[in-house]
């Protein structure tokens, strides 16, 4: 991915990047790298991440289980190394933009469940919608039942959303509260479920230290929290949570990569 093998084997803190054939070093081609990394990741050719483009945020493309068949191998590698990323970019406070959505985010630290505010953090008419639902009585023909379309490896498919419920279980007043539940579980969690089991265990590798883990995720939460997008730009917010050791800088020299806004951009040796 981009090299970002050989970025982990270093202190980010402590590297120049330079693109081959180019004079421009120090921090200039570090931040242009990781922004062309960023991008890169949510390439949609690859179903990696996806922007929603009405919020901005960034969360793994959804369903892929369903919608790849089969599931690339390298899926979950990949998930973790990007972990690994970002966790490495808060030890050595160094930018990296990639704008994950707070519940996803949240997730990772072990939060709490995502409620429906959440959900406007990737489609904010969905979560009007249900909040709609919940606000007004629910008429016997709205035609609404306990099921999902996801993507799946042609066209779509209709999937329940819980074990224990038809999914032709028509939804009522009685059964609303639990039916928004589960649309809110169904498209923050159960559809990335994978993605953020990878995710996290590459970003506990790089983020472990001296305090406990239960400390340093509430303190990572509350930087978080705190920030609109709770894009991986924690940098300095971040400082106190991790002890950060000095090290001489090194240089690593990337191959040239188009600058153009299409296209997967800029490659560099791995």
């Amino acid at each position: 991915m981009m090299g970002v093998g050989m970025l982990l084997a270093e202190d980010l803190r402590a590297i120049d990047l330079v693109f081959s054939g180019e004079l421009g070093r120090c921090e200039g081609p570090k931040r242009e790298y990781f922004s062309l990394l960023a991008r890169e990741l949510h390439n949609p050719a690859h179903q990696l991440f996806r922007l929603y483009e009405e919020t901005g945020n960034v969360l793994p493309w959804p369903w892929v289980r369903d919608h790849r068949a089969p599931v690339p191998a390298s899926r979950p590698e990949i998930m973790e190394t990007v972990g690994r990323l970002v966790g490495a970019c808060i030890m050595a406070e160094v930018l990296f933009p990639l704008p994950l959505a707070c519940t996803f985010l949240q997730a990772v630290l072990r939060g709490p469940p995502p409620a429906l505010a959440d959900l406007g953090t990737i489609d904010p008419q969905l979560q009007r919608n249900m909040q709609w639902l919940l606000d007004n009585p629910v008429a016997a023909d709205l035609g609404i039942s306990a099921s999902i379309q996801v993507p799946a490896a042609h066209g779509l498919k209709t999937i329940a959303l819980s074990a224990d419920m038809d999914p032709e279980t028509p939804i009522t007043d009685e059964n609303k509260e639990r039916y928004v539940a589960l649309m809110v579980e169904a498209h923050l969690s159960r559809a990335i479920a994978a993605d953020i089991d990878s995710f996290r265990r590459g970003f506990e590798h790089e983020v472990s230290g001296s305090e406990p883990a239960d400390v340093r995720c509430r303190r990572a939460s509350a930087r978080l929290s705190a920030q609109t997008s709770c894009a991986c730009c924690f940098a300095a917010s971040s400082a106190s949570m991790l002890t950060i050791g000095s090290s001489t800088r090194h240089t690593l020299t990337a191959a040239p990569m188009s600058r153009s806004s299409g296209g997967s951009g800029r490659s560099s040796a791995a």
